[in-house]
């Protein structure tokens, strides 16, 4: 027995638990989920980034002592705030870079680790989040739907 996908009504195979093709997969839902992620979770990943990131800031450069006024103010800053802008945020990278890129390499995939997992476990919890990602749903059915060919086997 074949079946359907939920959202194209193109064949799938026996096997698959969603009832969603792959084009339909990648195309429609994983970009509607996406989207409502970072409308409603951006921030919090953005913090444990930035915590990441000033952790290692704050260890690589603790006994450096520092010739530029700047630089000095810059890291007294950064050790007594826990907010952090982007503009500091890109400070922090470029210093660690230019200090130790391994060590730069090694943390920026950590703050994407954060990134991915917390995406990957997302899913829209209250009532705005789950309408917001129902009309995104809906948009990109529609975009996918208009540019994908009709077949013999879809009508």
């Amino acid at each position: 027995m074949r079946d359907n996908c939920r959202i194209c009504g193109a064949t799938i195979g026996e096997n698959n638990m969603t009832g969603i093709g792959g084009g339909c997969m990648n195309n429609v839902v994983q970009p509607a989920l996406k989207d409502t992620f970072f409308k409603f979770k951006y921030l919090e990943v953005y913090v444990e980034q930035v915590q990441i990131w000033r952790a290692v800031f704050l260890q690589q450069f603790e006994n450096t002592k520092f010739r530029s006024e700047f630089k000095k103010t810059f890291y007294e800053s950064i050790k007594s705030n826990d907010r952090i802008s982007k503009k500091q945020l890109e400070i922090i990278k470029t210093q660690i870079s230019y200090k130790d890129l391994y060590l730069y390499n090694e943390t920026n995939q950590k703050s994407s680790d954060v990134f991915s997992s917390l995406l990957r476990l997302y899913r829209p919890a209250n009532e705005e989040q789950q309408n917001f990602y129902l009309d995104k749903l809906e948009i990109y059915k529609k975009s996918y739907l208009s540019t994908r060919k009709k077949t013999d086997k879809d009508e």
